[in-house]
């Protein structure tokens, strides 16, 4: 895909998603369609996925002495990967699925400690449906090899049209691959991310201040949203009443200056990358201009 398509397809993914997770701060983001509602549009996610596949190539390492945890997860009627509450239509007639991100290896094997048992997942209170498949793979993620994906087959219509709200129980005795028991929050509420600050695909209202390392850059606030995967959404405020002084970017991407409802202003926009908190508090950049 050449980079004005890309862009254009993640205007209209980044524009459904991110619209529903800066609610909450009042901040009007680039406008797009909320379903693929053409063959070019289908044609534009199916190369998304295999952009996807190659990143994943790349970036995935696996550690034995890597905690496991659960990275993210959401229910999806179809596999658009569109990260919304109700999707209008179906697009997918074959099954309803969830989608898990683990943070390494996952046990793949037939004993009580795989994450591919069905019985060590229970969904709105209730074990997995009969017919339920899982699967040690997100077809269309990546194909790096490692394997730390699960997607949860359901019957199609299980979910009854709606992504969200709802709940995913996962046993303790799931392990890794190299046998650390799985922790961190096991009653996920979906959609869910742990490595990025939301709930429930809005912004938290606990954001991290950071103080400037610079006497010149003012004390500031980061707040980091997942919209997608391989996409994360990065809002943050300077502590000062003249934020246009200054220039903010991340890994070398700038961010935008927009206003919030209150009339506050904020550097924030979706970057092409899957980072995690931690990642863009140590890759922010923050310089004066005026």
């Amino acid at each position: 895909m050449n980079k004005q398509k890309k862009q254009k397809f993640l205007r209209i993914v980044v524009g459904v998603v991110s619209v529903a997770m800066v609610a909450s701060v009042g901040i009007s983001m680039i406008p797009g369609s909320s379903k693929a509602n053409s063959n070019g549009d289908n044609k534009k996610i199916e190369d998304k996925a295999k952009d996807n596949q190659q990143q994943g190539k790349t970036e995935a390492k696996a550690d034995p002495n890597k905690d496991l945890r659960v990275l993210w997860a959401f229910a999806d009627i179809d596999r658009d990967f569109l990260i919304q509450k109700k999707d209008t239509s179906d697009g997918d007639t074959t099954a309803d699925y969830i989608f898990i991100k683990f943070s390494n290896e996952i046990l793949t094997d037939k004993s009580e400690n795989s994450a591919t048992l069905a019985l060590n997942y229970t969904f709105d209170g209730k074990p997995l449906p009969k017919g339920t498949e899982v699967l040690a793979d997100i077809q269309g993620y990546d194909n790096s090899g490692i394997i730390d994906k699960l997607t949860i087959k359901l019957p199609n219509g299980y979910l009854k049209g709606v992504n969200a709200p709802h709940t995913l129980d996962i046993s303790s005795k799931i392990k890794s691959k190299y046998g650390k028991a799985i922790t961190g929050d096991l009653k996920l509420q979906l959609s869910y991310s742990k490595s990025e600050s939301i709930t429930n695909g809005t912004i938290k209202e606990d954001p991290k201040k950071t103080t400037s390392k610079s006497e010149d850059i003012p004390k500031y606030t980061v707040e980091v949203g997942k919209s997608l995967p391989y996409s994360t959404l990065v809002l943050v405020q300077l502590d000062t009443k003249t934020p246009e002084n200054y220039k903010v970017s991340i890994d070398g991407t700038s961010l935008p200056l927009k206003s919030k409802s209150t009339g506050e202003k904020v550097f924030i926009d979706v970057i092409d990358k899957d980072y995690a908190e931690d990642e863009v508090n140590k890759l922010i950049k923050i310089e004066k201009v005026k």
